[in-house]
C-alpha cells in the first residue's frame, strides 16, 4: 500500500490498520517474542510489537529514572512498563482491552515486577485515584485517524481512534495527572496521523507540542516515529 498521503484518507487508514491486526492475529497463541533483550509472551487479541515495533523505539527515548512514578495508557504486551520497572521506576499501566491487561499482567510477573507494575483496565485516566500524580506520562496513541462513531473491536483501539477523541481528552487532560516538573509525551507517526489536529488540541488547552525524538523509517517499518512532549505554550515560545 501506497503510504503517501493516506493520514488523509481515512478509508486507506483504516485498510492499513486491519492489514496489520489482521496479520498480527495469524499466529500460534501466546508465544514469545525478544525486545530490547528481553523475552515477552504474546496473547491473541493483543497488538503485538511483533508486526509493528512501537515500544522498543520508544522506551529508549523515555527518560526512566529510579523512583520516578510512571503511567503509561495502551502497554499492550506490557514492554514499556517492564522496561520502567528496570529502571527503578513505580509503574502504573491502563489499557482498555481486558486482553492487554491479562497480557502485561503476566509479562510483569514473568519479569518478576508484579509488585512493581500496577496494571489496570480502564479508559485513559478514568482507572486512576485522584490523588495519583506522575513524573512521566506516556501513550503510543491509536494515531490512525478514521471517521467519528466508527466502532471499534477491542483490539481495533489500539490503533484506530476515530475523530481523535481520544487523543483530544489525552492532551487537554493529561496535565492534570502530573507531578510538579512532571512530562506528558506521546508518540506519533505524521506520515500515519494528523499533527495539525494533535496541534490544534493543544492550543485549546494552552499548550504546545513540541518533538523530543525522532526514529527514521526502516524496513520493518516504513515510517517515521517520533516522540512528542506537551508543554505550556510559553515554554515552547521562549525556547524559539
Amino acid at each position: 500500500m501506497d503510504l503517501a498521503g493516506i493520514n488523509q484518507r481515512p478509508d486507506d487508514v483504516f485498510a492499513f490498520s486491519e492489514m496489520l491486526l489482521n496479520a498480527s492475529q495469524q499466529e500460534r497463541f501466546p508465544y514469545e517474542i525478544e525486545v530490547l533483550g528481553r523475552r515477552f509472551e504474546v496473547h491473541a487479541d493483543v497488538f503485538s510489537p511483533k508486526h509493528l515495533p512501537g515500544a522498543e523505539t520508544f522506551a529508549p527515548m523515555l527518560p526512566f529514572g529510579a523512583g520516578m512514578h510512571f503511567l503509561e495508557i495502551g502497554p499492550g504486551v506490557g514492554v514499556i512498563p517492564v522496561m520502567a520497572a528496570a529502571a527503578g521506576a513505580h509503574v502504573v499501566a491502563i489499557d482498555v482491552n481486558p486482553g492487554a491487561v491479562a497480557n502485561s499482567r503476566v509479562n510483569a510477573e514473568n519479569h518478576g515486577y508484579q509488585d512493581v507494575i500496577d496494571v489496570r483496565e480502564g479508559d485513559l485516566f478514568g482507572a486512576l485515584r485522584p490523588d495519583e500524580r506522575f513524573g512521566l506520562i506516556f501513550w503510543n496513541f491509536p494515531f490512525a485517524y478514521v471517521e467519528p462513531g466508527t466502532p471499534r473491536t477491542p483490539l481495533q483501539k489500539s490503533t484506530l481512534d476515530p475523530g481523535y477523541a481520544d487523543v483530544r481528552r489525552y492532551i487537554t487532560e493529561g496535565r492534570n495527572w502530573l507531578r510538579p516538573g512532571g512530562r506528558l509525551t506521546l508518540g506519533l507517526s505524521e506520515m500515519i496521523g494528523r499533527r495539525e489536529m494533535l496541534d490544534r488540541f493543544a492550543a485549546e488547552s494552552g499548550a504546545a507540542l513540541r518533538v523530543v525524538a525522532v526514529s527514521p523509517a526502516s524496513e520493518q517499518r516504513p515510517f517515521d516515529l517520533e516522540l512528542l512532549e506537551v508543554v505550556a505554550a510559553e515554554e515552547l515560545d521562549a525556547a524559539a
